[in-house]
């Protein structure tokens, strides 16, 4: 075990000191396949323990094969497949039929199994507990078991064993397996170690977090693996500055609490290091550079002397006077000689002496001052260097940079033959040698010697680099090579090389990408080369399909090959791209197929639709010669393996396109204006070529009043409005529209275009029905983010880019007169600003864009009925916000208005002093007064913005009261929508409550409180229920399975008189870090 690590409670005295004697055998394969045969000769109305319908599975006579029943019993534990897909892990089938196998005692398969029972899954416990170590699969198995009965489990235990004990007990076991396992895997699968540190840190983080259940030694171990955990991660990808300097924080308790400070103190000086390169706080430095003078029995060790070298180069670049850089040189200096007589064994620290002793002498030879785009910040040493080189010292005009990479070749390659060519040292630098290879800054005959060199070094003397890493940079490598000197042999085994990879790892998705990119560029294989590399791998699986692709110069196939893989694969990262599609990229730490695709999943007639409608614009683009100015993301492919359907459709489907580079044109806000608008009007014509495209229609096109009256305008106005059934307002905006012409819908928002670094405008999602009111989707693109002002210069601007609209439709034969024009105009930006105003997920600047627009209309706007609508609107929007007649409601500051709400929730849920009537309401001024007094400067309107807020479902207001809605321990009589259906339900509470709730059977009570409170949304659930503590996260069971009668409170709470402990499922730790990542 890891010096770092620690080791956990003696395992007979976690549980309260229970004699540990098994109550129940772990079954055998044998016990289970004579398990299913009763089962399968017995009706199928026979009773037992089940999950997941699981009896269904094994009563199929066909599952007796070991290979089908592994794979039967893996199928369902759907719920782990993705976490052991992500942690690296072999999968459940694979690891049920090496058991099945060798016919093993199987806790994974017994827990898994349909006929596993509470008393059995104890006892399986028990004899974990009493064995010691076990696989983190078995170690997740074990909490999903516990997650999924944990009433059945606490009625079972033994005497003298607590059901919230148990559950800790088997989360710090889980967090333990998952650090090992992360540190198994280590540099090779870089996010696999990050993701796999990741939850092993939200494992660490609840066992410290529950200081009653925990000893004071296990909790300061947990305490520094917590930090650890966070430093190691930090090697690899960015960390926030609140995590890092946590984790310095937890690491100096770790110290003072009794922890070797040999094992702790170079984790909290690289931290250190990490949080400075970060922030550029250069006291974060000075305050530990004297560390291993604080204790005199501190033994330093050579990560300590290297992690100073580090802080003092640092502090040499900030410096400012010759005589503080000579200072912190000297240390600097001082270090690295004491780590060389350290005698380094690692070869990780051999290289990063090498490194930092490199940049010392650049540093003494010329000094940074003179040359500031040599610097160390940022640099993460060994295995960052390639990347620190392409994006600080490989760049044009660095002279001084490329010379330092230069020094950096040379001391590593010295220190490679000194060490006989150690893997470690040979793939740094045949990394640094390829990023040399791909810098334009870097004559061409320059990167052909840096690529040969580097392949040469991965090759070595008969003894190549194993890591995967390594063979596919050398793969990448040898297709450059022979692209660049037009060596189609070289080429050639650069092909070879990945189609090994292709064949060797089905989850990769880097060799199909890199083909990719070849056979677009440079054109399919020779014949005779093809045969040849037919010849190599004759015998090996999975490589024709990528073969057939390179014959025939088939790119796209290769791309969605690879984009199949990359979408499952763990090693790589899912990037969201924001907006309002849920799009996601990849990114791989090899930065080989990082901004390659972008995924995103929709209905397949939605699809469809948009491959269609892609194949005319695109055919237009290029007849009209507009391709320069104007394009489409490219579509790879449409993947639809393993996706349930979205909604009533009964398909559901990923497109895969291109990633195109640039940036979204909702971000041109932040552009010289002059450019902005410039964007916008070349956006808005291109919007008018789509309309023309395609066609419009003079009258109104069937079902587009329902659609706009149900789905956006007229759903919009309800929130306003406020009063159900009343339809005027929606009226009174369709007379703009009725009459004018419509064009296909696009959905022209400005997050669905991007601009590119050449300017060229690129349409995104396509996949828009239906149709709109010429004008609607002009308004949709200039208002639907904040980007012209609205004033009259805005206004200005804004019929500016009209007229370049309708000139292009003119262009184009749509005849659309300027009137209607302007008239849809106007009623689209109305339209806009009524859903700016209404959207509960807008920001208050949104909801103020929303504002002023209809006051722009109302000032400026040359259509009588346009402008009493706007101004209507923005009177009943103060009513709908609770403000008197005549008065506007105020925009807050988001600390304020939370300072304001919490204070208001106080006072109307728990304060019996404050007057309210039967139904909760409580007099805003009363209120008011209360919060004064408070010590909070308010007023009546402050108050009335807070309560009324769209976005604010606790309180609900009129022009003279306010009242909560829900969370009341002051009684009132308030009468909800009640039913008993209801959608997926989640509640957190506290481990110490757990005893009560499932081995008491209390099941959940309102407590203090009126009603249980319950959301549909689980983030919420986890915020609520964290307020006092680390919070354990409970889900209900299928409406199916509960009598309960529950009741809508509004926006996502839920409430119920009480719940019952067998409807209660816990969601494992692991389930919520999946729910995380996947952005659910």
């Amino acid at each position: 075990m890891n010096s770092d690590f620690g080791s956990p409670h003696n395992p007979k005295s976690i549980l309260y000191g229970v004699d540990m004697d098994s109550r129940a055998q772990v079954p055998s394969p044998g016990d289970i396949a004579r398990r299913i045969r009763q089962r399968t000769a017995n009706s199928p109305g026979s009773s037992a323990t089940t999950f997941h319908h699981l009896q269904d599975v094994v009563r199929r006579p066909a599952i007796m094969n070991p290979v089908e029943t592994a794979t039967s019993l893996a199928d369902e534990a759907k719920d782990l497949e993705w976490i052991i897909d992500q942690l690296g892990l072999k999968s459940l089938s694979e690891a049920l039929i090496d058991c099945f196998r060798r016919d093993e005692a199987s806790p994974l398969a017994a827990l898994l199994s349909a006929d596993a029972s509470a008393s059995e899954v104890v006892g399986l416990w028990e004899q974990h507990l009493n064995s010691g170590r076990m696989s983190v699969l078995e170690m997740l198995a074990f909490e999903r078991w516990f997650s999924l009965h944990p009433s059945a489990i606490a009625m079972d235990l033994p005497g003298g064993m607590q059901f919230e004990k148990t559950l800790h007990v088997c989360r710090q076991h889980v967090g333990l397996a998952l650090y090992e396992h992360a540190r198994d895997v280590n540099w090779r699968r870089p996010f696999v170690f990050t993701r796999t540190l990741a939850l092993a840190r939200e494992y660490l983080q609840r066992v410290v977090a529950e200081a009653h259940l925990t000893n004071e030694r296990t909790r300061n171990q947990f305490l520094g693996k917590t930090a650890v955990a966070t430093v190691l991660i930090s090697r690899f990808e960015d960390c926030q500055e609140e995590t890092l300097r946590e984790a310095i924080e937890l690491l100096k308790i770790s110290i003072s609490s009794g922890n070797p400070p040999q094992d702790a103190t170079p984790y909290l000086l690289e931290g250190v290091i990490r949080l400075y390169d970060l922030t550029g706080d250069v006291n974060l430095l000075l305050d530990v550079k004297d560390t291993s003078q604080v204790d005199p029995a501190y033994q330093p060790r050579v990560a300590h002397f290297l992690n100073m070298a580090e802080i003092w180069l640092r502090l040499a670049e900030r410096a400012r006077s010759h005589g503080v850089i000579q200072v912190c040189l000297e240390r600097a200096d001082l270090n690295l000689e004491q780590a060389g007589e350290s005698h380094p064994t690692e070869s990780t620290d051999r290289v990063r002496q090498a490194i930092l002793s490199t940049f010392l002498e650049a540093l003494r030879d010329s000094g940074w001052q003179r040359h500031p785009s040599v610097t160390i910040r940022y640099l993460r040493t060994p295995f960052g260097l390639a990347e620190h080189a392409r994006d600080h010292l490989l760049l044009e005009g660095n002279d001084a940079g490329l010379h330092m990479v230069d020094r950096l070749i040379a001391e590593l390659t010295t220190l490679m033959d000194s060490i006989r060519g150690e893997p470690i040292c040979r793939r740094v630098l045949a990394d640094l040698l390829s990023a040399v290879s791909v810098s334009s800054a870097v004559p061409s005959d320059r990167r052909i010697s840096a690529l040969r060199e580097a392949i040469r070094i991965r090759y070595g003397n008969n003894s190549p680099l194993t890591d995967e890493a390594s063979r596919i940079r050398q793969g990448d490598d040898l297709i450059r090579l022979g692209a660049l000197t037009g060596d189609q042999k070289v080429r050639r085994d650069g092909v070879l090389q990945l189609l090994r990879e292709v064949s060797a790892d089905t989850s990769s998705c880097n060799p199909l990408v890199i083909l990719g990119r070849d056979i677009e560029t440079n054109g399919p294989i020779l014949e005779s080369e093809l045969k040849d590399i037919e010849r190599h791998l004759e015998g090996q699986p999975g490589y024709r399909l990528s073969l057939r692709a390179i014959a025939s110069g088939d790119s796209t196939s290769l791309y969605r090959s690879a984009a199949a893989r990359a979408i499952r694969s763990p090693d790589v990262r899912h990037r969201h791209l924001g907006g309002r599609s849920n799009a996601l990229t990849v990114e791989d730490h090899l930065g080989l197929s990082t901004d390659t695709f972008v995924f995103k999943r929709t209905r397949f007639r939605s699809c469809q639709l948009e491959l269609r409608r892609a194949e005319l614009i695109e055919e237009t683009l290029r007849r009209d010669a507009l391709g320069d100015r104007y394009g489409l993301v490219d579509h790879i492919a449409v993947l639809e393996e393993e996706l349930p359907a979205l909604e009533n459709d009964l398909r559901s489907v990923m497109t895969v396109r291109r990633f195109a580079r640039g940036s979204s044109l909702a971000n041109i806000g932040s552009e010289e204006p002059s450019l902005a608008i410039a964007r916008l009007t070349s956006t808005a014509r291109y919007l008018a070529h789509i309309h023309a495209i395609e066609r419009k229609v003079d009258d109104t096109p069937s079902g587009m009043r329902k659609e706009l009256k149900t789905k956006e305008v007229g759903r919009w106005l309800k929130v306003i409005v406020d009063k159900p059934g009343d339809r005027s307002q929606f009226d009174r905006w369709w007379d703009l529209v009725r009459a004018l012409p419509s064009f296909p819908r696009r959905d022209a928002h400005a997050f669905n275009w991007i601009v590119t670094d050449e300017e060229q405008i690129l349409a995104v999602d396509l996949e828009a029905v239906g149709w709109r009111p010429v004008g609607y989707e002009l308004a949709q693109l200039t208002d639907d983010v904040p980007i012209l002002p609205c004033t009259r210069t805005g206004w200005t601007q804004r019929l500016a880019i009209l007229a370049a609209y309708g000139e292009t439709l003119t262009q184009r034969q749509m005849n659309v007169g300027d009137a209607d024009l302007l008239q849809g105009y106007i009623a689209g930006l109305t339209a806009r600003a009524i859903r700016a105003l209404s959207d509960p997920s807008g920001s208050h600047g949104l909801r103020l864009h929303g504002h002023n627009l209809l006051r722009l209309i109302e000032m400026t706007a040359d259509l009588e009925p346009a402008r009493d609508l706007a101004r209507d609107i923005n009177l009943l929007w103060a009513r709908r916000l609770g403000a008197p007649a005549g008065l506007t409601i105020p925009d807050l500051a988001d600390a304020r208005r939370k300072h304001i709400s919490r204070a208001l929730a106080f006072h109307l849920r728990h304060n019996p002093t404050i007057p309210r009537d039967r139904a909760g309401w409580a007099p805003v001024e009363t209120l008011t007064s209360q919060l004064r007094s408070d010590g909070l400067r308010v007023s009546t309107i402050d108050v009335l913005a807070v309560a009324g807020a769209i976005d604010e479902t606790r309180f609900e207001s009129s022009e003279t009261h306010v009242r909560a809605m829900y969370g009341h321990s002051v009684h009132v009589d308030i009468s909800y929508t009640s039913s008993a259906e209801r959608p997926q339900l989640f509640h957190a509470t506290s481990m110490r409550a757990l005893n009560q709730i499932f081995q008491g059977q209390g099941g959940l009570r309102p407590m203090s409180r009126q009603w249980v409170h319950l959301s549909t949304e689980w983030r919420k659930a986890l915020q609520a229920g964290g307020r006092k503590g680390s919070p354990i996260l409970l889900g209900l069971a299928s409406a199916e399975q509960s009598a309960a009668t529950f009741h809508h409170a509004g926006g996502s709470t839920w409430l119920a008189e009480e719940i019952s402990a067998p409807l209660l499922t816990i969601i494992p730790i692991f389930g919520v870090f999946e729910w995380r990542l996947t952005n659910r």
